[in-house]
């Protein structure tokens, strides 16, 4: 029907019927489909074939840009119930308590009160992450450790045994030769053999009978004494200087000069 306007037309993307603005007539007026700009910004984006902007978290509105969460600055706040005091409290969309005092109130940790196993006193005790809250004190916590000869965190314990375990079977932290701090060593003992050993520590507890005991006494470094002396026979171990010998034991420096020989041929071969 030519010649009748139609006053009121539904938004295509909101759904809300709105009437025909004043001064808008014809051709603008037929090609309306929007109520307001944040409606026609959501048409025009969503026409370009682009991704529909999000709903407004408060009201269900599309917002006006991707990155944002509500529509307006009056959709920041809601009137929502504190998580803490159960009060109704105006608070932004993203708040769960009313106010510090209600927030700092819920990190709280209760204090339980439990009976210390030495004594059998009765303590306050807030839980924490480092202790088990097994005894009031420390004094009680030493004396368990005494009388029972074990810590009181088993789980401790299994742990560090099972590390060690597991270092003392590595092939480079194990006490091997394939060890990765391991050095080649040319040793000549007082009774003239030569020996070529990888790892010294390992190479004095396989051929102990070498040395006497009190050779072998450990000392409060972890390291014996054989080992203490054969170290300073090794060219450039020391500042001061390499020793001559050691209870008759001296490096044998033929050995490394024919090993290192070998090695350069070995690498010279290798690159031809």
């Amino acid at each position: 029907m030519s010649g009748v306007v139609i006053d009121s037309k539904v938004c295509v993307i909101c759904g809300k019927v709105f009437p025909r603005p004043k001064g808008v007539y014809g051709k603008n007026w037929e090609g309306r489909q929007t109520c307001g700009r944040d409606c026609g910004a959501v048409l025009s984006w969503n026409g370009r074939g682009r991704k529909p902007r999000a709903k407004c978290t408060t009201c269900g509105k599309p917002v006006p840009e991707p990155r944002m969460k509500v529509c307006s600055r009056a959709c920041r706040t809601v009137l929502r119930q504190c998580e803490w005091c159960g009060r109704m409290a105006k608070m932004r969309t993203y708040h769960k308590f009313c106010s510090l005092k209600c927030y700092a109130s819920s990190r709280q940790v209760p204090v339980e009160n439990r009976r210390c196993e030495q004594c059998g006193k009765e303590f306050s005790y807030k839980p924490r992450a480092t202790t088990k809250g097994r005894f009031c004190s420390r004094e009680c916590g030493g004396a368990h450790n005494a009388e029972h000869g074990v810590s009181p965190d088993l789980a401790s314990d299994k742990m560090r045994i099972l590390n060690a375990d597991a270092i003392h079977e590595s092939p480079i932290a194990g006490p091997y030769a394939t060890h990765h701090t391991a050095k080649y060593w040319f040793l000549e003992s007082p009774q003239g053999i030569t020996f070529q050993a990888r790892n010294l520590k390992l190479f004095i507890r396989e051929h102990s009978i070498l040395f006497t005991d009190d050779q072998l006494q450990m000392r409060a470094s972890g390291r014996n004494r054989a080992y203490g002396g054969l170290v300073g026979l090794k060219p450039g171990a020391r500042k001061s200087g390499a020793a001559s010998a050691w209870h008759g034991w001296r490096w044998w420096s033929n050995g490394q000069i024919a090993w290192e020989s070998a090695i350069a041929d070995t690498i010279k071969d290798l690159a031809e």
